[in-house]
């Protein structure tokens, strides 16, 4: 198989594997849409399930406005939240927003949304489930209940209650405290209950069927990718091969081309050298030298050559015709030579031509050559992107650790503390002993003096007082010097307190540096991201040049065609002359042939 029928088949490859990838990103923009359509979906699910629950939310707050003040308007509301929520009334615009609360706080109530539908109505255009409406019927249910007490309440405010005909027609004094019990009472909180345990099966029910489509949504999203991208490398790989396949095409064409010239070249040399010789021979007749003889070639000019010789040998008797017949001849020679000259030519262009393919391939090779350049750069700059990341991940972890190092050495801080007020109690103790050994000091050294001077001789017994009063006096600097160790101790842990908090604070400041780094790094990582997009943005400009490299090989190629067919036009035309020059020989012969040749020596 040639390499035209392999590039046909690659070509044809490449077309229906381009059909596929238009098909496939249809697929894909489709699952996109559908993603989307889920996500929008669970929106709007959760937003009516939560206006559901904000429903009786609202109905149970103002039932209970309503019970404790007696104010009409918190029964208007109260009547408004039920008839909007079964589509009696029109709906407020972005009623999901926050409406109610601003409306019993006094704020204007907003314009109608144009849409009067009850909620279940919504809740069946956006696609509720079956699990999910009978989870809503047991909601409606239970909130019958509390509709039931609810009205019980507020017709209690009003002086009416149910009679046997279960309507509220009994007249009675208003109770207010009646309705207030009732709403705050067991009752009525277990209905409530009641009316929440299936709205939460209902939520659940909701949640599983929007995630079970999104889910769905984004698989289906994932499979369009995968087949996208397999087909855009397949789409890639096929023009690869194309593209070499042609190139390679081109260089066999070229190269039969100038094997074409150089034959050519050989048979117009030559053809030449025959032409000049028979020239060069005739111009040595037409100067009566007779002894010429042409040389006789194995082409088409040897029987010219041997035309001339005979010519040579008989032209004494026949000159004037042999004059005439080489006219023919020089007049047919020059028109070989000039039909050679224009070959020659043909030739000239050709080689430009192909001088012009070959410069237009080496500036496709460069410019491949420039896209796998920036490929390689794109890498590079993909590769420091990946190690920026891991750095910036390993700031941030010492950043944790010196966080947690600051952490325990404010814990160690907080202890230090902690001793150094329990030596501070102890410091009190102590001063407080001091001071009252130093009172107690002080009475006996003046009983002790007073006694002694009273008694004389026996005041040795107060001698003795004295002596333990120089006692407690030395037990009172022993005190005072133990007093001055703690102060002395308490100064050590101050300091070393104040060492730790020092350290606390220049682990604070690494910790902030640490962040700093990390900072930085990201932003490299960025700068870096940035200059891949430009590089790739440079690829694809590169290979626009090739494009128009390969449009310019493509011309040269038909410029070389048309030279080969004018070279072919040009030598058909030299066999023409070629013929109309041996004509003319036979017709020399033929003049020659009349006269009597003489006879040897």
């Amino acid at each position: 198989m040639n390499l035209k029928r392999y590039i046909t088949l690659f070509t044809i490859a490449l077309v229906v594997v381009l059909g596929l990838l238009a098909f496939q990103f249809n697929r894909l923009r489709n699952a996109s849409a559908q993603l989307t359509k889920a996500q929008a979906s669970q929106i709007q699910s959760y937003r009516l399930a939560s206006e559901l629950w904000q429903s009786i939310d609202d109905q149970t707050r103002l039932a209970m406005n309503y019970a404790v003040t007696g104010d009409a308007k918190f029964e208007r509301d109260y009547n408004a939240v039920i008839d909007i929520r079964n589509g009696k009334l029109e709906r407020p615009l972005h009623y999901h927003h926050v409406y109610w609360d601003l409306v019993s706080g006094g704020q204007p109530a907003r314009e109608g949304s144009g849409v009067t539908k009850s909620l279940l109505d919504l809740m069946r255009e956006a696609g509720f489930s079956k699990e999910e409406f009978a989870a809503l019927e047991q909601v409606e249910s239970s909130a019958r209940d509390l509709v039931r007490l609810e009205n019980q309440a507020i017709y209690a405010v009003k002086g009416r209650y149910l009679d046997a005909s279960n309507t509220f027609g009994r007249l009675g004094k208003p109770d207010r405290d009646f309705a207030i019990r009732l709403l705050n009472g067991t009752e009525y909180l277990q209905a409530k209950a009641q009316t929440m345990l299936p709205l939460e099966d209902f939520f659940h029910h909701m949640e599983e069927r929007t995630k079970g489509e999104i889910e769905a949504a984004e698989s289906a999203q994932r499979q369009a990718q995968t087949l996208f991208i397999s087909l855009f490398l397949a789409a890639l790989i096929l023009i690869g091969l194309v593209s070499f396949l042609m190139l390679a095409q081109s260089k066999r064409d070229l190269e039969r081309t100038e094997s074409e010239k150089k034959r050519t070249e050989r048979e117009n040399e030559q053809l030449n050298d025959s032409v000049i010789n028979i020239l060069q021979a005739v111009n040595q007749l037409s100067q009566r030298d007779l002894t010429v003889r042409a040389p006789v070639t194995e082409d088409v000019i040897g029987t010219i050559s041997d035309s001339i010789n005979a010519l040579a040998e008989e032209t004494a008797r026949v000159l004037m015709g042999v004059t005439d017949i080489a006219g023919h001849v020089a007049q047919a020679s020059g028109n070989v030579k000039s039909r050679a000259e224009q070959v020659t030519r043909t030739a000239e262009e050709e080689r430009t031509n192909v001088n012009q393919m070959m410069e237009s391939l080496f500036e496709a090779t460069q410019t491949m050559n420039q896209v796998a350049a920036l490929a390689e750069q794109s890498n590079i700059s993909a590769g420091e992107a990946t190690e920026v990341t891991h750095n910036a991940l390993g700031t941030v972890t010492d950043t944790v650790r010196d966080m947690e190092s600051i952490r325990e050495t404010i814990a160690e801080t907080e202890k230090r503390i902690k001793r150094l007020g329990e030596r501070s109690q102890e410091i009190s103790g102590i001063v407080n002993l001091i001071n009252t050994i130093a009172e107690r000091t002080h009475v006996l050294a003046l009983n002790a003096s007073m006694q002694a001077a009273v008694a004389g001789e026996a005041g040795r017994g107060f001698a003795v007082v004295a002596e333990e009063v120089q006692r407690l006096a030395e037990s009172s600097r022993n005190a005072t010097e133990q007093i001055a160790t703690l102060v002395n101790n308490i100064q050590v842990e101050t300091n070393e307190t104040i060492n730790t908090v020092n350290k606390t604070i220049e682990q604070v400041v690494a910790g902030s540096e640490q962040a700093q780094k990390a900072g930085e790094q990201m932003r490299r990582t960025q700068e870096i991201t940035a200059q891949l997009v430009e590089q790739v943005r440079h690829i694809a400009g590169a290979s626009e040049q090739q494009k128009a490299m390969s449009a310019q090989l493509l011309e040269a190629v038909q410029k070389i065609g048309s030279s080969t067919e004018n070279t072919a036009e040009q030598i058909q035309a030299q066999n023409r002359e070629t013929d109309s020059l041996l004509d003319t020989a036979r017709q020399l012969v033929d003049s020659v042939s009349v006269f009597k040749l003489p006879q040897a020596a």
